[in-house]
């Protein structure tokens, strides 16, 4: 025999009001127990620098306090200098962040050396005070969205690559066929951190006469506002070049050098990638015999 119970229409209103209530009291008391993570930048350091730009990694500490976890759904930045916004961005990236304790998140903000020269004559020291606004939003139950917004600065290095000049032209042989010649070329850095050229190689007009091509991969160090001189050694074929070549070894005291090419460079900085380097040159060079 199935017993069915059966309610007066007040009744079932009555239970309806009180499991309502119920509910609400225990969202209340979940309330009172769930609160709001804290977080700090721990620190702001070069990942990946070049002479085109750099690449910053902000870390962050982000404290939980909760007995469950938590997840970072998505963060945005914003990286001031001088005043000016030079960058800015927002990620929909997730991380979980562990109960009861602090969970480290690396942001990483990236910086174009070129987009700062669009912004001025103002770029021109070594290192640039920068100013970083960070918004992480995280996912917290009962709560909803929390945002927290952080704010932090650091002087960031802002590199050249080394200016070359064609500084003269010496005959050490002249034959019939060719010449054997040393370009000099000077290399300056311009940066307060030591730099190595570790090859070069380019190609090399006179007199609007192509000579060919140049290399080497003798390794030259520039101190830090230094300047140092490469010799580059090669062979002129008459032939190839033509008499004018011939004609203004043996006679000429002048000639208007001009060079591009790529050089590998490396630099004494830590997150410097080392990368190859894109150059020309050019000057009016005495040609010595």
């Amino acid at each position: 025999m199935t017993t069915r119970w059966t309610f007066p229409r007040g009744a079932a209103v009555l239970l309806g009001v009180l499991a309502v209530l119920g509910l609400f009291a225990g969202c209340a008391g979940l309330a009172d127990i769930i609160r709001r993570p804290e977080a700090r930048i721990a620190s702001i350091e070069i990942d990946d620098i070049d002479f085109s730009g750099l690449t910053l990694l902000v870390n962050v500490e982000i404290e939980n306090p909760n007995p469950v976890g938590l997840r970072l759904s998505a963060y945005d930045y914003a990286l001031d200098v001088s005043e000016r916004r030079v960058v800015e961005g927002r990620r929909d990236e997730g991380a979980a962040l562990a109960a009861s304790g602090v969970s480290t998140i690396a942001v990483p903000v990236s910086l174009d050396f070129a987009g700062l020269a669009d912004g001025g004559a103002w770029v021109v020291d070594d290192a640039l005070p920068v100013a970083l606004a960070l918004g992480l939003e995280v996912d917290v139950p009962v709560l909803g969205t929390v945002r927290l917004d952080l704010s932090g600065s650091a002087d960031i290095p802002v590199l050249k690559p080394p200016r070359l000049r064609p500084r003269e032209i010496r005959v050490e042989r002249v034959t019939l066929s060719g010449a054997s010649v040393l370009l000099s070329i000077d290399a300056s850095n311009p940066n307060r951190f030591p730099l190595t050229l570790r090859s070069l190689e380019g190609r090399l007009r006179v007199s609007g006469d192509d000579w060919g091509a140049v290399t080497t991969d003798r390794a030259v160090r520039v101190d830090g506002g230094g300047q140092s001189t490469i010799g580059i050694r090669t062979e002129v074929d008459f032939a190839a070049v033509g008499r004018s070549a011939w004609r203004l070894l043996t006679g000429a005291s002048r000639a208007e050098v001009d060079l591009s090419g790529r050089a590998d460079v490396d630099m004494e900085l830590p997150g410097f990638s080392g990368s190859g380097w894109n150059w020309d040159a050019d000057a009016d060079v005495s040609i010595l015999r």
